[in-house]
């Protein structure tokens, strides 16, 4: 799970001690693609995002078991290489 910690402080009603550094969940867009077509963009905690993609595709009706993914694998953006935030779902014949 990604965090942050930049900024954030947990505090606590007295007599609980001082203010202390807090992690905050991250969270970015993941869009989600059934070959080249876009279907879908979420937000979520980056981290399983091929468990999510399928379990989406299978909620709505896209896929009726795990046999119908032929593959799932990320699409890069040329321009950001180091951002993982498209999936593409390969239907199997």
């Amino acid at each position: 799970m990604k965090s942050s910690e930049g900024g954030v402080q947990r505090l606590s009603a007295p007599p609980h001690g001082p203010p202390r550094p807090d992690a905050v969940a991250g969270e970015e867009p993941l869009e989600i693609r059934l070959g080249a077509e876009p279907v879908s963009v979420t937000m979520r905690t980056p981290g399983d995002d091929f468990a999510l993609v399928a379990g989406f595709l299978l909620t709505e009706g896209l896929i009726q078991r795990r046999e119908d993914l032929a593959d799932l694998g990320y699409c890069p953006d040329s321009k950001h290489p180091e951002l993982r935030n498209i999936v593409r779902a390969t239907l199997a014949p």
